[in-house]
């Protein structure tokens, strides 16, 4: 028995010794090998179908930070999904490298750090990028900058990829806040919930190329509850503010020809998620308000069932005074139609959507409205439609 227990002791001493020389004198040994593949294998085994590749791993162990130059997310080892570039964790114990990654309880001293995150889906054709990613778990706060979504091509080889018509979408924010956020959700792949998340500046431009025919039942442009219900991981977010928006809606009848355009500024939105427990259902409600081409002002009130089925939609909203010969620019390329003189007073609307199908009424009260059809513009005009 006594030479069984120095025997064990003996192994003991000698893997303690050999941990402490590696961590001591050859940490990049110690961190690139054993942690980091303890790490990825955590990741692989919580996230199947999915694998983790990092790059350079160094851990200062006195401020307990671990850093990584490039992290890699391949989907079925071979497509690169996510790249991020110059992250940093702090908070993070020795101890919890040592296990594979920290449990749910080990979280609550973390603030990561994200340079750039890099997002591509070469089936939807579109990349992410985002920059300046900082989470605190303590504070419940996120904040990010310079978040992009666009074509991974340009317009004319992103068009030229399909024979039918597509709806061309690029989304920019320079600053992202959410509030009372759960980043533990957010970390370990489950839920995540958040109670606001405020977005600034935050632009839209929309580019349909109707030089092509309409594809029925196109998968190319899902619908929001579309969306939703293919969301794998939940999540939940009580409330959304828009400040200071703009969209820009934009159609073009020929190949690098002149785009008809309608433009939004200065929307301010605040949209609800409202969760029915009992009847297990997501529906967002939208308030929002800004200016037609900085001139008219309009207001918009919108009910969205996300957990639908089908596609549901309610909106209703109203319409400023405006001079109608301010959308010539739009009508001229769109509809073969201009406005020779009109007044708008006002105008109210009210539509509902149901299961695809729309009804509803528009109201406006006008003054001396004289329409006049474009020459030459005709017979292009009834092509398109």
């Amino acid at each position: 028995m006594k030479i069984v227990l120095i025997y064990a002791g003996v192994s003991f001493g000698t893997i303690l010794f050999t941990i402490l020389f590696m961590f001591l004198f050859c940490p990049v040994v110690f961190f690139n090998g054993f942690i980091k593949n303890k790490i990825e294998n955590s990741f692989k085994k919580s996230n199947p179908g999915y694998t983790l590749s990092i790059n350079s791993l160094h851990y200062k162990f006195w401020s307990n930070k671990i850093e990584a130059d490039t992290i890699c997310i391949y989907k079925n080892d071979k497509v690169q999904t996510y790249k991020i570039i110059g992250c940093s964790v702090a908070g993070i114990k020795f101890n919890h490298l040592l296990n594979g990654g920290p449990k749910d309880g080990n979280f609550k001293e973390y603030v990561a750090d994200v340079k750039e995150v890099n997002i591509n889906n070469k089936e939807s054709k579109y990349e992410m990028k985002i920059k300046d990613i900082h989470l605190s778990v303590a504070d419940s706060v996120m904040t990010a900058k310079d978040f992009e979504y666009h074509p991974i091509t340009d317009d004319e080889k992103l068009f030229a990829s399909n024979q039918f018509r597509q709806t061309r979408v690029k989304i920019m924010i320079p600053s992202i806040k959410l509030s009372g956020a759960n980043p533990v959700g957010l970390i370990n792949g489950k839920k995540f919930h958040t109670r606001l998340a405020k977005l600034t500046e935050m632009s839209v431009d929309i580019l349909l190329n109707k030089d092509k025919l309409c594809e029925i039942d196109t998968v190319i442009n899902p619908m929001p509850n579309e969306l939703f219900n293919k969301i794998k991981n939940p999540f939940q977010i009580d409330s959304i503010t828009i400040e200071n928006g703009q969209l820009s809606y934009n159609e073009r009848f020929e190949v690098n020809g002149q785009n008809a355009n309608l433009s939004f500024n200065h929307i301010n939105i605040n949209a609800i998620e409202i969760n029915d427990t009992l009847k297990n259902s997501t529906t967002a409600i939208l308030n929002g308000n800004g200016m037609f081409n900085n001139t008219t002002p309009l207001t918009l009130s919108m009910i969205l069932p996300l957990s639908s089925k089908v596609f549901s939609l309610k909106y209703s909203g109203t319409w400023g005074k405006m001079d109608l010969t301010n959308i010539n620019h739009y009508l001229d390329l769109a509809e073969a139609m201009r406005v020779k003189s009109g007044k708008l007073e006002s105008a109210t609307f009210n539509v509902d959507i149901t299961s695809g199908y729309a009804s509803g009424n528009v109201k406006a009260i006008y003054t001396d409205l004289k329409l006049e059809p474009v020459i030459g513009k005709q017979i292009q005009s009834k092509l398109r439609t």
